[in-house]
C-alpha cells in the first residue's frame, strides 16, 4: 500500500486542482491565479502521465488489478463522455471537443487493440 501512496497523491492533486478549475463564476480566482492553476493541472498531469507509464506488474495477480483498473477507467471516461454527449445535445450546444475526446479515446483504444495483436 506505501508504494502506492505517491500515485494517490498525484491522483488528488490533479483531480483537486482540475476541480478548482472550474470557477466559472470567478467568484475566487482572479486572471493570473486561473493561469497558475492551469499551469499546476498540466504539471500535474505530466506527473500522472509518467505514473501511469512506470506502473509494472510483478505477478499475474497484480497483472489483473492493472488491466481491470483500466479498463474500469477507460469505460467510466466513455460513458461520462457519452452522457455529456447526451446532456448538451439536448441543450442544443454541444462542445465539439467532448465529440472530440470521446472519437479519441474509442479510435485509440481500437489502434492500440490492432497494433497489439499485430505484435503477437
Amino acid at each position: 500500500m506505501s508504494r502506492n501512496l505517491g500515485e494517490i497523491a498525484v491522483s488528488l492533486i490533479f483531480v483537486a486542482l482540475v476541480v478548482l478549475k472550474l470557477d466559472p463564476f470567478r467568484w475566487t480566482m482572479p486572471d493570473e491565479m486561473e493561469m497558475i492553476v492551469l499551469a499546476l493541472v498540466i504539471a500535474a498531469y505530466a506527473v500522472y502521465a509518467g505514473l501511469f507509464f512506470r506502473e509494472r506488474s510483478r505477478d499475474e495477480r497484480e497483472a489483473y488489478h492493472l488491466h481491470l483498473a483500466s479498463r474500469i477507467a477507460y469505460l467510466a471516461g466513455v460513458g461520462f463522455l457519452v452522457l455529456a454527449f447526451v446532456v448538451q445535445s439536448f441543450a442544443h450546444h454541444l462542445d465539439p471537443w467532448i465529440v472530440g475526446a470521446l472519437a479519441a479515446m474509442v479510435v485509440v483504444k481500437m489502434i492500440t487493440l490492432m497494433w497489439a495483436r499485430l505484435r503477437k
